[in-house]
């Protein structure tokens, strides 16, 4: 059981690393694209919906509050697929990113033409991959946006430092590798979008897409329980 249990973690921290990745690329991408809008994460754009509320510029509160609003939709159907807030192996999540690539592939299509419509749909797949699974065994689990994550790592360094023994190390198991897959990912999209511009957007697709396969096509590698017994061990490789 705990080699189960050990296959389930490195799905979680490798899969995830992956999304992170994948997630940084897409947003540095539509960021230096032609609308300049972030789409993997909301708090900067709901902000900028507050200054063109106070400014009355309603071409931009519409423009940025679709942003906003296709992200919430993205997370909609995520619930709407899987049904569960935290992380449990299921065909769900493989047909969500096959949705995701889908989106994205769209979303190509529609930057390329400078079409408003392909940042929706980039938003869409951003929103529908973060909501895939926000927690593992009490480890908030964002593969899109970073704040939470960065605010954990400090958190659990701090309490380390002090020496508390109620610290939660074995989450930095998980974070850490979030957030540095997220920044490779974004070197990757500036990259490929100074070469490619828009087109850049296909590795995004054709990735989320051969993960939805690859996830469909293996057998389940055991519960959640088991791998958060071996989660919570030291800060060592799980028993194989």
């Amino acid at each position: 059981m705990k080699n189960c249990a050990a296959k389930e973690f490195y799905s979680i921290v490798v899969g995830g690393s992956v999304l992170s990745l994948n997630a940084g690329f897409i947003n540095v991408v539509t960021l230096a694209g032609v609308f300049s809008v972030t789409v993997s994460h909301v708090t900067g754009n709901v902000s900028r919906v507050a200054i063109s509320i106070y400014e009355a510029d309603l071409p931009k509160i519409a423009f940025v509050g679709s942003i906003v609003f296709s992200f919430i939709f993205g997370s909609f159907m995520a619930g709407l697929m899987v049904g569960d807030s935290k992380f449990r192996l299921g065909r769900g999540y493989g047909y969500a990113l096959l949705l995701e690539s889908a989106a994205l592939f769209w979303s190509f299509i529609f930057l390329r033409q400078k079409l408003i419509l392909g940042e929706w749909l980039a938003a869409f797949g951003c929103g529908l991959q973060n909501a895939l699974a926000t927690s593992y065994s009490g480890a908030v689990v964002r593969t899109t946006h970073m704040t939470g994550i960065c605010a954990d790592i400090g958190n659990i360094l701090g309490q380390t430092c002090r020496r508390d023994t109620k610290a939660e190390t074995w989450r930095l198991r998980v974070h850490v590798p979030l957030l540095a897959a997220y920044l490779f990912g974004g070197i990757l999209g500036q990259a490929a979008y100074l070469g490619m511009q828009e087109n850049s957007l296909l590795f995004p697709c054709l990735l989320t897409g051969g993960m939805a396969i690859a996830y469909l096509s293996l057998p389940s590698f055991g519960t959640s329980s088991e791998a958060f017994v071996n989660l919570r061990q030291p800060l060592i490789a799980p028993a194989m």
